[in-house]
This record gives C-alpha cells, sequence and structure tokens, in this order.
C-alpha cells in the first residue's frame, strides 16, 4: 500500500490495458452469387487484454517485403471468450492493428486464455 492508505496499480506486463475486439468470419454475398469472407460484428467480443510483443521479422517474398511481429495476448476466461478460434480476427478497439491470431491456449491457466497472434505489414519492392 502507498502512503494514505490508496492501493498502489499493478505494473508490468500483468496488465490488461488494452481494450480488443474478437470479430468471428462470415461468409458475405455480393448479390451476384460471389462470396467472400467478412467479419460478423453483430457476434464480436469486446474485452481488456495485456498484449506482450515477443519478436519480430521481416521476409521479403515475391517482390514484396513484409514484416510480421510475433505477440502474445492475455484475456481473461469467460464462456464467451472460450468460443474464440483461430479464424477470428483480433483487432486493436483504439488503433488499426490487426492480428492473424495462430494459437489459443485455454487450458494451461485457469484464470487466462493465452493467444499467441501474429501482425503483417507489406511493402512493395
Amino acid at each position: 500500500m502507498a502512503s494514505g492508505g490508496a492501493v498502489m496499480a499493478k505494473r508490468g506486463a500483468g496488465r490488461l490495458n488494452k481494450l480488443v475486439v474478437f470479430t468471428p468470419p462470415k461468409i458475405l454475398s455480393d448479390g451476384y452469387g460471389n462470396e467472400e469472407r467478412g467479419w460478423d460484428s453483430a457476434q464480436a467480443l469486446t474485452v481488456w487484454a495485456g498484449i506482450i510483443y515477443r519478436s519480430g521479422r521481416e521476409v521479403v517474398e515475391e517482390g514484396v517485403r513484409t514484416g510480421q511481429g510475433f505477440y502474445k495476448v492475455k484475456i481473461r476466461q469467460s464462456i464467451a471468450a472460450r468460443k474464440i478460434t483461430t479464424d477470428w480476427q483480433l483487432k486493436l478497439v483504439n488503433g488499426a492493428v490487426v492480428f492473424d491470431i495462430t494459437e489459443i491456449d485455454q487450458i494451461s491457466d485457469r484464470a487466462y486464455i493465452w493467444i499467441s497472434a501474429i501482425t503483417r505489414t507489406g511493402v512493395s519492392t
């Protein structure tokens, strides 16, 4: 406890300090018989998360330079959060960062779900 009886804020990677939205996929029709993958915002789940940067790399394939960032994302266990799968989209609410979910660990920690995710940025060379 800090002086005056106030409780000090928890610091470090354990904090859930980023508001994120998980959105399941949805097949959309363009009205002409064509289908494309979209996102079902009506079924979206918005939660607080802890996001930890793990590593990054740059790859050049077919003349396109792609930067990849690897992250661990921690969210609280809940019935709704246990529905998240690797086809869902993960996005920061207060930014344009979109993550591809690569792995979900729902059983190692009773209190949290741990998610491995990648960000990708590309620039033509």
